[in-house]
Formats: structure tokens, sequence, C-alpha cells
């Protein structure tokens, strides 16, 4: 069975699915829809497998939030994959950190929490493949952390750079030998 939502109009209004709650006692935290993807196990037990749900998270009128949750099954348990709440994500955590945009967290005890940035630049030397940015958007000024192949056999490096007056400048780099250079793109010591 398929349930299809089309919309013919010419203009640009979408087609719309509206999950209501109409409570006489709405409070913070209400859940106001939710879909669940299920199937069978392996004993033929129906199981949600994920679903994604919002609430209100503050119902406080004119400071309204909402919060939109994805729940993934994870070792036999409906566990939260990703949140947005109030202006933030958290991956890995229903609750992320409010001071930060994104919050990455792991509940794996032999795990890091960690997060993958994953170019796919075709080997160079020298070329960079992945970069962290850290950006302020007033004065357009950065500062970035970029990875780059560093010689034969796929070998990385690591290097930091900084805007100054002339634009955005290498300032340190860790070569994949362990020499690291301090305003040097090509130490042959351990500290250059």
């Amino acid at each position: 069975p398929i349930l299809r939502l089309e919309n013919t109009n010419a203009d640009a209004s979408p087609a719309f699915l509206d999950f209501s709650k109409n409570s006489a006692s709405a409070a913070d935290d209400d859940t106001l829809g939710q879909i669940r993807f299920k199937g069978k196990d392996s004993i033929g037990s129906e199981t949600t497998y994920v679903d994604l749900y919002c609430q209100s998270a503050d119902i406080t009128n004119n400071t309204e939030d909402g919060s939109l949750f994805l729940r993934t099954r994870a070792d036999g348990t409906l566990t939260t994959t990703l949140a947005a709440v109030s202006g933030g994500v958290g991956i890995g955590t229903a609750a992320p950190n409010p001071n930060y945009k994104l919050h990455v967290y792991d509940t794996r005890t032999a795990t890091a929490a960690g997060l993958r940035v994953h170019g796919s630049v075709t080997y160079a030397d020298g070329a960079e493949y992945a970069k962290l940015q850290l950006m302020n958007s007033v004065t357009s000024t950065t500062a970035s952390m970029v990875a780059f192949y560093d010689g034969a056999n796929n070998n990385t490096g690591l290097a930091f750079k900084t805007d100054a007056n002339a634009g955005t400048n290498e300032r340190m780099r860790i070569q994949s030998d362990g020499n690291v250079g301090i305003g040097t793109a090509a130490p042959s010591q351990k500290l250059h």
C-alpha cells in the first residue's frame, strides 16, 4: 500500500500532512505526532525499528520551542539517534547541550565519541581532503584544521590555518612522519 499526497497547484504551495494535538490541557513536552516503522523480528513479533516524533518543548506564548526526535533500534532497544531541540542538534542524545549547536554523545564505554569528516579527493601529494573550519559570520574570519595527503602510500598530515590581514595562512603542520612545523610547510625535524 502507498499513501500519496499530491499537489497539482501551479503555485509554490506544498502538500501538507498535519499532526495536530488539540488538548484543553496542553503542556510542555507533549508528544504532538509520531511515525513508526515496524516489521517482524526473527520470531515473528512485531517490532518498531525506527520512529520519528515531535514534542512541544515549551508552550509559553511567543517563546514556543519544538523538538524532533529520530530513534533507531540498536541491540534490541529504541535509542535516540538524532534530536533537534530548541535550535540545537544532538547525535546520540535526546538532550543536546543548549550552549552548542551540535552535541555528539556516545554511551558505549569502549568507544570514544567521534565525528567523522570524510572526503573523497583523489590522491595527490599535498592535496587537502577533509577540513574543519571555524568561522565568524560577522567578520568572515576563519581558523581551520585540514587533513592532507603527505607523501606516498596515502600518508596523512594535519595542518592548522588561521586568518591574518593577508588571508588564511597555514601556521602549523604535523607531517605523517611525526615532524611538526611552525611557520614552515616542510618540517625536517621533530619540531621545526
